[in-house]
């Protein structure tokens, strides 16, 4: 029997798909496609619980150890998980993220005792040379845009700077 009649398909989970995977450049599909062949292990073009346990077990794992990760994951789609399927349940949750929290957690990695405050060529390399490099230009304008978040010190400060990003309201004060 396919896989299209099996328990756990139904609703309107196509409808998504293809509005969903427009949120996604053509590398990013691309890449999708090759974690889809990975988890797609009997290479059926749908995703199901024997497959990532098949996954799980190729990985040198009990997928036994894992029924209930497994479980959860075949459980957030309303139908058998397609690639388009699959595309909508990753776009779903990466428009449920938010860009600026995401830079502070990153950020407080840079900053491990929480002062708030990085040398300015540390911040530099973190949006020049890491993730979606920011070009010279780009660094120099954001720079110019918010003068004072580098103080006296040559010291940028970052909390300040995200929280401008995410408010509009500029930080009171100087280190």
């Amino acid at each position: 029997m396919g896989r299209k009649g099996r328990k756990g398909g139904g609703g309107e989970g196509g409808k998504r798909a293809t509005t969903t995977a427009t949120t996604f450049d053509s590398s990013q599909v691309q890449e999708f496609k090759e974690a889809f062949g990975v988890l797609d292990q009997n290479r059926d073009g749908f995703v199901d619980k024997e497959d990532l346990k098949d996954t799980y077990a190729s990985f040198g794992k009990n997928p036994d150890e894992f029924k209930e990760q497994i479980d959860k994951m075949i459980g957030e789609a309303s139908e058998p998980i397609s690639f388009q399927v699959f595309l909508a349940l990753f776009g779903n949750k990466m428009k449920d993220t938010n860009p600026v929290e995401q830079l502070l957690n990153g950020m407080k990695q840079f900053d491990p005792k929480g002062k708030g405050w990085l040398p300015k060529l540390k911040v530099k390399e973190i949006f020049c040379e890491r993730g979606d490099r920011f070009s010279e230009d780009e660094w120099n304008k954001m720079l110019a845009g918010a003068p004072w978040a580098v103080n006296k010190k040559g010291q940028f400060d970052w909390v300040g700077f995200l929280t401008y990003v995410r408010t509009g309201a500029e930080p009171e004060g100087d280190e």
